[in-house]
Formats: C-alpha cells, sequence, structure tokens
C-alpha cells in the first residue's frame, strides 16, 4: 500500500465531503481514491487514443500519398470474384425461376 497525502482549504474539504456522502461513499478517502483513479484512467486512455489515432493517421496518409501497382494476384482475385457474383446470379436465377414454376 502507498500512502498519499494532500492540503487543501475548509471549503474544498467540505465540498469533496458532500460529494462522497452524495455518491454514498463511506470515507472521504475512498472517494477521493475513487475519483482520482477514473480520472486517471480516463486521462491516460483519452491520450492513448489521440496519440495513436494521429499515428495512424501519419500511417494512412504515408501509404495513401504511395500508391501501389497492381499485380498478377489482384487481377486474379478480381476475376475469381467476378466468376464467382456471376455465378451466384445465375443459379439464384435459375432457382427463382424452378421456384415459381412449381
Amino acid at each position: 500500500m502507498a500512502r498519499f497525502d494532500t492540503k487543501l482549504s475548509d471549503e474544498h474539504k467540505s465540498l469533496i465531503e458532500e460529494a462522497a456522502m452524495l455518491k454514498g461513499f463511506k470515507t472521504l478517502s475512498d472517494y477521493v481514491v475513487s475519483t482520482m483513479v477514473n480520472d486517471a484512467v480516463n486521462t491516460i486512455t483519452n491520450t492513448r487514443e489521440l496519440y495513436y489515432s494521429r499515428a495512424d493517421r501519419s500511417k494512412i496518409m504515408e501509404v495513401l500519398s504511395k500508391p501501389s501497382t497492381a499485380n498478377d494476384k489482384l487481377f486474379n482475385a478480381i476475376d475469381l470474384q467476378k466468376k464467382l457474383v456471376d455465378s451466384e446470379i445465375f443459379n439464384n436465377g435459375i432457382r427463382q425461376e424452378t421456384s415459381q414454376e412449381e
């Protein structure tokens, strides 16, 4: 266990005690620690999200500024996708016509 001491004005202490009571904390220390930990977690999370989103944005812009050229793998994938879609449309069309005839 670590210890944390602080000095505050009587006005601030009264304000914090009232908030602790309203939130149902048994002690002022429980309220202060809970509030500080929650704020610390939020601060760290928000800062990391901001930092990573800036870093990600930089990476994305870098990739977009250097477009790659299409290669055989891409063209093969496009051809396969077209064949699958065409086959699916054809098969669904036949199924629908057969269902309607019955």
